[in-house]
C-alpha cells in the first residue's frame, strides 16, 4: 500500500524567498521560516530597529454583527464592554468555571453591532452554542491577514508604507489606513513589549503588502522574523501565551472536546495531543493558569457574570501567586553546558539556544516546557516555563508563576531543570520585574510617539 504523501504549501501571506533554507510548519498546511538573518540580528531588530513578522497567518479570526455581539462577549469574557468605543481594542480572556484561562485573544470594535476578535475561537463559537444570540460569528480566519510590527522606528516604516500619519493612533486604538490603495485596519499594539502596531487587511493583499511594508523598513533597519523570533518576543516582552507558558484548561471540557469531535476535529490531537517536557511532568493540571496569576487583572470586570467569576473575584482579594521573570544563575548555566564534556556520569539536559523548540509535535499537539520551582527549603512554590537567551542583556530566563510570598524582587528561588528519571539539576534563579524588557526600554502603553518625528504630517 502506497504512503501518503503530505503536501506543504508556503504561507500564502508574504512571497517565498528562495535564500530562505529552513522551514517550520506550526499552522498546518502551511510552512513559515525558521529564521530570516539569524536569530541575533532578528531579536535585536525590536530594541534596536524595527521588525515586520507574518507568523500569526492564518490565525483563528470572527466576525460577529449584530445588536447582542457585545453582550455576548460579557457573557463569555472576563472583560466589560459598558464603556467599549468603536476605534477600540481589548485583551479578551475565556475562563472555565474553575477560573481557568482556555483562550485569550484581541477584540476590536469596528462599529455599533460588529466586533472583530482573534485567537478566541472555536471556544467563542462553542460558548455560543449555549444561549441564543441576535447576532451572527462569521469565520473571517482565510479572510484576515495580520502584519505584526514593532520596534523603536516602527512608526516611520509603517509611515512611509502607507503615505498616512499614524501619530493619532492610542494604544489599544485602531483605525483605517490603505497601502498602494488597498484598505488595511493599523491598531497600536504588538509582541514587541516596546512600541509596536498590527496591520490587518484582506488576505488577497497580503504579499503584495508584506513586501511594501518590509521594502519601507529598509532604511529605518527592518528585520523580518522567523517562527523561532516570533516565539521568543513572548517572555521577554511580557505575553504569556497559552501551548507555550501554559495549557488551556478545556481538555477538562468534555462538552468542547465533544463539540470539536461533531465538527470532524480530532480532540486527542488537539487540544489533548502534545509533548510536555520538563520537570513538572505529565500532571497537565499544574500546567494551567488563571488571569489573576498570570498578570491580567486589568482585563477583568466584576459588574457582570461570566465563566469562574466567583473563584476569580476571590484570587483578586487574595492572589496566591504571580508572573515574574526568573533570571538563572550562569554558574549553574555553565555547569550544565559544562557536563557535556565530562564522563564520569551522564549529561544534564541540553539548554537549546536562543530557546526551547517550540511548536508542532509530529503527531500536530503542541510541544509545551515547564519546570517546577522550590524555595530554599525544598517546597513546590510554583513554575517556569518559556526560558530563553536574551542578546540585549546577556541573560538566560524565563517567566516565573510563583507563590506571592516568594515573589518578592530580589529573591532567590530554584528550577529543577531536566526531566523525570533523568540526571536534573536545581538552577538558582533570581526574582525580577516582569517582562524584563521594561527594565531597558519604554513599553508601547507608556511610549510618546510625539519624540517619533512626522513622516507624513498632516
Amino acid at each position: 500500500m502506497e504512503k501518503e504523501k503530505m503536501v506543504f504549501e508556503h504561507s500564502p501571506v508574504y512571497p517565498y524567498d528562495p535564500t530562505v533554507g529552513k522551514y517550520h510548519m506550526v499552522l498546518p498546511p502551511f510552512i513559515q521560516p525558521w529564521e530570516y538573518n539569524g536569530w541575533q540580528a532578528e531579536t535585536m531588530s525590536w530594541k534596536k530597529t524595527c521588525s515586520i513578522s507574518a507568523q500569526l497567518n492564518p490565525n483563528t479570526c470572527s466576525k460577529i454583527v449584530g445588536p447582542d455581539a457585545l453582550k455576548f462577549l460579557s457573557d463569555c469574557t472576563t472583560n466589560g464592554y459598558k464603556n467599549f468605543a468603536v476605534g477600540r481594542c481589548k485583551h479578551a480572556v475565556m475562563t472555565d468555571d474553575q477560573g481557568r484561562v482556555l483562550t485569550h485573544g484581541l477584540v476590536l470594535r469596528m462599529n455599533e453591532n460588529e466586533v472583530m476578535t482573534y485567537s478566541l475561537s472555536p471556544w467563542l463559537d462553542y460558548a455560543a452554542t449555549k444561549k441564543d444570540y441576535d447576532m451572527e460569528i462569521i469565520d473571517w480566519s482565510m479572510n484576515d491577514f495580520n502584519f505584526q510590527c514593532g520596534g523603536p522606528r516602527v512608526l516611520e516604516m509603517l509611515e512611509t508604507a502607507t503615505g498616512d500619519d499614524l501619530h493619532d493612533i492610542p494604544f489599544m486604538g485602531h483605525r483605517q489606513s490603505s497601502i498602494n490603495g488597498k484598505p488595511v485596519t493599523i491598531l497600536r499594539m504588538g509582541m514587541s513589549g516596546t512600541l509596536g502596531y498590527e496591520v490587518h487587511g484582506n488576505m488577497e493583499d497580503a504579499a503584495e503588502l508584506y513586501e511594501i511594508v518590509y521594502e519601507a523598513g529598509k532604511k529605518f533597519g527592518v528585520e523580518r522574523l522567523g517562527w523561532l523570533c516570533y516565539a521568543a518576543n513572548h517572555t521577554e516582552n511580557g505575553f504569556p501565551q497559552e501551548a507555550f507558558h501554559f495549557k488551556t484548561a478545556s481538555i477538562e471540557d468534555e462538552g468542547f472536546l465533544k463539540y470539536l469531535a461533531d465538527l470532524g476535529y480530532d480532540p486527542y490531537e488537539w487540544p489533548l495531543g502534545g509533548e510536555y517536557s520538563g520537570s513538572s511532568g505529565a500532571d497537565l493540571s499544574k500546567r494551567m493558569r488563571n488571569p489573576v496569576e498570570l498578570g491580567w487583572a486589568n482585563s477583568i470586570s466584576l459588574n457582570h457574570d461570566f465563566p469562574g467569576k466567583a473563584v476569580i473575584e476571590k484570587l483578586l482579594a487574595k492572589p496566591e501567586r504571580k508572573t515574574v521573570t526568573l533570571i538563572w544563575n550562569q554558574d549553574d548555566i555553565i555547569d550544565i553546558f559544562k557536563s557535556l564534556f565530562q564522563t564520569e556520569e551522564d549529561p544534564y539536559k541540553i539548554l537549546n539556544f536562543p530557546l526551547e523548540d517550540i511548536g508542532l509535535t509530529s503527531g500536530g499537539g503542541i510541544r509545551l516546557f515547564q519546570d517546577d520551582v522550590f524555595d530554599k527549603d525544598g517546597k513546590l512554590i510554583g513554575y517556569s516555563s518559556g526560558r530563553e537567551y536574551t542578546l540585549h542583556q546577556r541573560l538566560i530566563f524565563s517567566m516565573g508563576c510563583i507563590d506571592i510570598d516568594e515573589a518578592e524582587i530580589g529573591n532567590e528561588v530554584f528550577v529543577l531543570w531536566g526531566e523525570p528519571g533523568t540526571r536534573q539539576k536545581k538552577v538558582r534563579a533570581t526574582v525580577d520585574v516582569f517582562p524584563i524588557l521594561s527594565k531597558k526600554m519604554v513599553m508601547n502603553k507608556d511610549f510618546d510617539v510625539e519624540t517619533i518625528p512626522h513622516i507624513n504630517q498632516k
